[in-house]
Parts: C-alpha cells; structure tokens; sequence
C-alpha cells in the first residue's frame, strides 16, 4: 500500500510541475546548469531563465519589470530580449540594486504573458 501511494504522490508532483515560468539563478556554469537559484538574493546581477509552455512564435520577447509597492505594483523598466521563434526557453540578466519584492513578467507576440515569477532584493551588508 505504501508504494502505491509513493507512486502517486510522484506522479502528482511530476504532473503539476509548471510548463512555463521564470528561475533566478546567481549564473549558468559553463556547461549550461543553473547556479544558486531561488526567489531571495542580495543586490546586484541576476540571471533570469524563461521557460515557455509552447515556442515563443516571436523573434524579441519583452521583459517587464514591477517593484511591489502595497497595495500597488510599479512599473520600473521594461526592455527586448532577442529570442529564436522555434525555441522555448532563454536567459537574460538582469540588474536589481534596491532592496525590495519584484514582479518580472515575460510577454511575447501581441503581448501575451509567457511567464512571470516573483524576486526579493535584500541589503547584503
């Protein structure tokens, strides 16, 4: 009875793993992992991995980005990303230095949302 419901509690997770999103990693290494991700990191360089469910279908994909003000986002910057049509997933750094919680949103063509995720900036000193 326990291996059945390991079973299941495997395929649940494996099934509910999102298709798309964005990861906050510190780098890619060179031979193409991911370094020191999450959703926490002192100011500075971030690398961003966008993963989309389908192809982006585009050549320039647009990332937003939203300080988190309660009860309100602000829009602080938003700048192209050039991406190959056919492919589903890129990295882009970004460059975050005040400490704060923020919204980063992936649009693609016609401005449809591809992704979205959210990142704290803590002081490191």
């Amino acid at each position: 009875m326990k291996k059945y419901i390991l079973i299941g509690t495997t395929l649940l997770l494996f099934s509910c793993q999102p298709k798309s999103g964005i990861t906050f990693c510190e780098g890619i290494s060179p031979d193409g992992k991911e370094v020191n991700c999450g959703s926490v990191f002192s100011e500075g360089d971030i690398t961003i991995l966008i993963k989309s469910e389908n192809s982006f279908a585009t050549d320039k994909i647009n990332i937003n980005i939203f300080e988190k003000i309660k009860p309100v986002k602000k829009m602080l910057e938003s700048f192209t990303v050039n991406v190959k049509s056919d492919t589903k997933t890129t990295n882009t750094n970004l460059s975050l230095y005040n400490e704060g919680i923020y919204e980063i949103e992936v649009t693609g063509k016609d401005n449809t949302i591809i992704a979205n995720g959210t990142i704290q900036i803590v002081e490191s000193y």
